[in-house]
C-alpha cells in the first residue's frame, strides 16, 4: 500500500552520551515479513520486527513488536486484534 515505511535502522537512544541523539551511531536490526502479508496504508514497521506468514496490518498501524503467522494487528503501537482459526475457517477476536 502507499505511504508504508519499513526501516531496519534507528539512532541509539542512550541519554548518557553527550552528543545529540541524531548524531549517535545507527543501530540496525533486520525486519522480516512473511509470505502473503497484507500491509495497509501508512503503516510503519520498526527495526527488529518479524511478521509471520499471512499477517494483516491495519492502515495507520505502528508495528514495534513481532507477531506470529495468521495474526491481524492494528493501532499505535500495534496490538494483536484477531487470529485465524484454521479449524473453524474464521478470524477470531481476542
Amino acid at each position: 500500500a502507499s505511504g508504508v515505511v519499513i526501516t531496519s535502522e534507528n539512532h541509539g537512544v542512550n541519554p548518557e552520551i553527550a552528543e545529540s541523539y541524531a548524531d549517535t551511531p545507527l543501530e540496525a536490526k533486520p525486519v522480516t515479513i512473511g509470505k502473503g502479508c497484507w500491509i495497509g496504508e501508512n503503516v510503519i514497521i520498526t527495526p527488529g520486527v518479524t511478521l509471520g506468514d499471512r499477517c494483516i496490518v491495519e492502515a495507520g498501524a505502528v508495528v514495534t513488536n513481532s507477531f506470529p503467522a495468521y495474526s491481524m494487528v492494528g493501532g499505535v503501537p500495534a496490538k494483536l486484534i484477531k487470529t485465524y482459526n484454521h479449524e473453524k475457517h474464521e478470524w477470531e477476536r481476542l
